[in-house]
């Protein structure tokens, strides 16, 4: 009789552990499922866990993290979008970026901390214009222009004198900054020599509205063979009249 009731309870002992073993498996299993997250398209993760957090997120779209955890973090993130991420741990944390947007990153812990952020520069190619004698330029297209395509040739087409500065009165003084001077005296076409590359963009300019300079200059250097010239329309007196500025000196080589 003793005996039975000794294995009868040594049974129910038995079970009592394997219950308590199989619950405490399946909390373990649930706690790795919820601390490893891989994610391809969410953009917002908020964990807390006692376990270790690795997580690799790659998506187009901003990224926002929060974890809260005693155990060490390992993240990766891609995306073009930009980063909030905050980590308070005071395990070990090694956290890789790469984006081309703004990151911003908290990370509490007492522990070492490895850090790559990568915000890479999208590089912008200019979109090639096609310029037409038909269709000239203003002073404020022909600025904005120079600011953006640093291929752009522009060519002074007033006397030498007044693209240096030494001028007679009433004439605008100087030139456009990086100008190139072929002065519509005749010989133009000697001076093409300089521009061996005729696909470039090349705009012509000369003093005023009323100047014809420009357009000459612009016809010669089609009929040779240059593909994409125009002029800019009003002359250097609108460009000065628009508060960009000219300079003075000799002639661009």
């Amino acid at each position: 009789m003793k005996k039975k009731t000794l294995l009868r309870t040594t049974t129910c002992l038995v079970l009592i552990l394997a219950v308590i073993l199989i619950s405490a498996c399946s909390a373990v299993t649930k706690t790795t499922q919820t601390s490893t997250s891989t994610i391809t398209s969410a953009n917002i993760t908020t964990a807390t866990t006692l376990a270790p957090v690795v997580m690799a997120v790659t998506t187009p779209a901003p990224v926002v993290v929060a974890v809260t955890t005693p155990a060490p973090v390992v993240m990766a993130v891609t995306t073009p979008a930009p980063v909030v991420m905050t980590v308070t741990t005071p395990a070990p944390v090694v956290v890789a970026v790469t984006t081309p947007a703004p990151v911003v990153m908290t990370v509490t812990t007492p522990a070492p901390v490895v850090m790559a952020v990568t915000t890479q520069t999208p590089t912008i190619t200019p979109t090639p214009v096609q310029l037409s004698i038909d269709s000239p330029m203003t002073a404020q297209q022909v600025h904005a222009f120079l600011q953006s395509d640093p291929s752009v040739v522009i060519i002074d087409t007033r006397a030498t004198d007044e693209y240096t500065g030494v001028v007679a009165a009433g004439a605008s003084v100087g030139h456009i900054p990086g100008a190139y001077s072929v002065p519509d005296d005749g010989n133009a076409a000697a001076h093409l020599n300089r521009f061996p590359d005729k696909t470039l963009p090349y705009i012509c300019y000369c003093d005023t509205a009323a100047c014809a300079h420009a357009g000459n200059v612009a016809t010669i250097m089609i009929l040779a063979g240059y593909t994409n010239v125009t002029y800019m329309s009003g002359g250097i007196a609108l460009w000065t009249a628009q508060g960009y500025s000219l300079v003075t000196g000799d002639v661009t080589p």
